[in-house]
């Protein structure tokens, strides 16, 4: 099999270049159809306000009320079907160990979105427009972001201190929480639900 040494050696080797190639290729389609004049971004320059406000809250909605809140940190961490007894298949990095940064990073990405900033860089956003539109589903969004943030970053923490998140979830349930699935329901009962309301108090409808 290719998990044996030496003989496959040399096929691996080529594997390994073939399929980073792909992944390098298909990130820079992607930042070249975002770039200014490529394909997605005439397209979302041509949309009406009300449309383009809609997608840019539609992910962020749907990665922190389903995919990641659901998908894989409170799903994987209730089942008992799998190695251990636990949902070690559905983690987002099972081979890699790195699930502890992937929840971390796409929640970041949700703030980034919802809050226009990226590292050091901000600019107006959609959490501006609900702002000034009404201030307490405002606050109740920081609140909430706030809230999810800190859980999201107990299982960082927790996996720096030699307890990743396959470990973790061996030890979860719904009945019997931990850190995944606290995290996992402030992401969609606090974080995703106050920022429907916010597109609510904006006039959005979520796609």
């Amino acid at each position: 099999t290719d998990y044996t040494t030496d003989a496959l050696e040399e096929r691996r080797k080529t594997y390994l270049n073939v399929v980073t190639s792909i992944l390098v290729k298909d990130l820079n389609d992607l930042v070249n159809t975002w770039a200014n004049g490529g394909t997605y971004y005439n397209v979302f320059m041509n949309l009406s306000e009300d449309d383009a406000i809609s997608r840019i809250m539609s992910g962020p909605f749907f990665l922190a009320n389903e995919e990641l809140a659901e998908e894989r940190m409170t799903k994987p961490a209730d089942l008992t079907d799998g190695i251990n007894n636990s949902g070690q298949e559905d983690e987002h990095s099972c081979f890699a160990d790195n699930t502890h940064r992937d929840v971390v990073t796409n929640a970041q990405g949700i703030v980034n979105v919802i809050f226009g900033e990226y590292g050091t860089i901000s600019g107006a956003s959609v959490y501006d427009l609900i702002e000034q539109e009404n201030a307490t589903v405002a606050a109740a969004l920081m609140a909430a972001k706030d809230s999810a943030m800190a859980k999201i970053n107990v299982i960082d923490t927790k996996a720096n201190d030699d307890q990743p998140f396959d470990v973790l979830l061996q030890n979860e349930s719904i009945e019997s929480p931990g850190p995944i699935i606290e995290a996992g329901l402030a992401l969609k009962n606090e974080f995703g639900a106050n920022i429907s309301a916010g597109a609510t108090a904006i006039g959005i409808n979520l796609l």
